[in-house]
């Protein structure tokens, strides 16, 4: 964050892949106060690229451990940022 300073990072390892249109992935974040990412949920992620028309759907799902944790996430406001950042990748495609 430009505004705060404030950074987090992801790991996790792939699950399962079928290239092109299948990716699964593990992902736990990560900031300076958690290196490890040892608080953070572990999730459960897949992505698939169908395609449509003269396009690509893109799908993607994220599993949370319960549904506590994934209220706290959603809580966040990730959906807006994940949206706007979906939409600036479709302007940078179709440019």
């Amino acid at each position: 964050n430009d505004a705060t300073g404030e950074q987090f990072g992801f790991t996790g390892e792939v699950v399962d892949i079928a290239a092109p249109h299948r990716l699964v992935t593990t992902e736990t974040m990560i900031s300076p106060d958690d290196p490890t990412g040892a608080k953070s949920p572990r999730t459960l992620n897949e992505m698939t690229l169908t395609p449509v028309g003269d396009g690509t759907l893109l799908s993607y799902l994220i599993t949370y451990p319960d549904a506590d944790i994934r209220e706290q996430v959603l809580a966040t406001g990730m959906v807006d940022g994940m949206e706007s950042s979906y939409a600036r990748l479709e302007q940078e495609v179709l440019a």
